[in-house]
């Protein structure tokens, strides 16, 4: 899919690490998969303590534990996390597993 048809299709310019792929299901509907390349500029700029924080994350802990396991406040934890969701795009913990 071009560039173009992406940014029509989503009423908007689409980001330029967008990536869609379009498959047949086996009940014969049309899907698509959109996710982010890897190349993501985000993910370079994440520090050790949000590094270890978005693992945390990744492994299920909520940010009470992580608070906890880390001795910091959860404060600090609840804003750790926001820096990674913002730097790396995503807006929810089950967006960024595949990140």
């Amino acid at each position: 899919m071009t560039r173009r048809r992406r940014s029509q299709q989503f009423g908007g310019a689409a980001p330029k690490d967008l990536q869609v792929r379009a498959f047949d299901g086996l009940d014969g509907r049309r899907y698509a998969t959109l996710w982010f390349s890897r190349r993501s500029p985000g993910a370079a700029k994440l520090t050790a303590a949000e590094r270890e924080v978005a693992e945390m994350v990744l492994a299920g802990l909520s940010n009470a534990a992580i608070a906890t396991t880390r001795q910091v406040a959860l404060s600090t934890v609840a804003k750790q996390v926001r820096n990674v969701f913002v730097k790396l795009g995503v807006s929810s913990r089950a967006e960024l597993v595949p990140r």
